[in-house]
């Protein structure tokens, strides 16, 4: 399915830490669901600060524990992701849930 595969682009992007390689991968607005809502207007407002302040809580990368898609149309797939935040030495956070479109 087309949109695991830019699911998987942008979780590459987001690996190497490269904002704009996300932002392609994007539709936006860009709505991501969770304990805290976020919203996307449009590309570049991922905060700076963001990668630094993640790299120092301990994290080196993301994995995907889970991708399930829940609703699919024409213009949008929504997808539930359950992610885990890795440290270098391979020891991860519990999984985190988010919905996305």
């Amino acid at each position: 399915m087309e949109a695991l595969k830019v699911l998987d682009q942008f979780t590459a992007a987001f690996n190497e830490r490269d904002s704009a390689g996300m932002d392609a991968a994007l539709h936006f607005p860009h709505f991501i669901a969770g304990p805290k809502p976020v919203v996307w207007t449009i590309a570049g407002k991922l905060p700076g600060t963001f990668f630094p302040n993640l790299i120092a809580s301990g994290w080196a990368f993301s994995k995907y524990t889970k991708r399930q898609v829940v609703l699919e149309g024409p213009d949008a797939v929504h997808v539930l992701v359950e992610y885990q935040r890795c440290r270098q030495t391979g020891v991860s956070s519990e999984p985190k849930r988010h919905y996305g479109y």
